[in-house]
């Protein structure tokens, strides 16, 4: 089954939530997603990036023990769901990696990107960043403009590209569950 997280959502819709009491044993608090943190002091703000400014923020935490027992109706994590303050589910950590990037094709009136891992887990969003390396521009297609999303494909009408014609040399970069794809150069 792999490694399963709780991904905790922040539902307030504008103020940071402080989550403390949970103590990972150490004091420095390194155990959470892989990184170093406060110890007994997790975060979950609402955060925002350049393609939808309204993405609810989140943090995952490894389903541990811990984690569980304070899910429970009146310890932390689940006073705070009873509140309204926030929700939470389960996320494999297959579904979260970074997505790859295996072709782009222009036809006359779309732009199709084919990969793996282009869905992302709520509440992240997916979305395309283009670039025109000769003029510097940039450009974010959000998934609200796609024609369809799989995990597999991304297709958007070229139409909804405004800085330029898209063509040999341009970079394409999916941004699916918070991590951007290496950049694929177009050839």
């Amino acid at each position: 089954m792999g490694i399963v997280y709780t991904r905790l959502i922040n539902e307030t819709g504008s103020q940071p939530i402080h989550i403390d009491k949970i103590n990972f044993g150490t004091n420095n608090g390194s155990g959470y997603s892989g990184r170093a943190v406060q110890p007994s002091l997790l975060h979950v703000y609402n955060q925002c990036d350049p393609v939808c400014s309204t993405r609810k923020g989140y943090i995952d935490l490894v389903k541990t023990d811990e984690v569980k027992l304070l899910m429970r109706d009146n310890e932390l994590i689940g006073s705070f769901k009873k509140l309204g303050l926030i929700s939470y589910s389960d996320v494999n950590k297959s579904d979260i990696v970074k997505s790859v990037v295996s072709n782009v094709v222009i036809s006359l009136n779309d732009v199709t990107i084919t990969g793996s891992t282009f869905l992302s887990v709520n509440p992240d969003f997916t979305y395309v960043k283009i670039e025109d390396p000769v003029s510097g521009s940039v450009q974010f297609i959000g998934q609200t403009d796609f024609s369809s999303n799989s995990s597999s494909s991304v297709v958007f009408l070229k139409s909804k590209i405004t800085i330029g014609n898209i063509t040999n040399g341009w970079y394409v970069t999916m941004f699916s569950n918070s991590k951007y794809s290496d950049k694929y150069i177009i050839h």
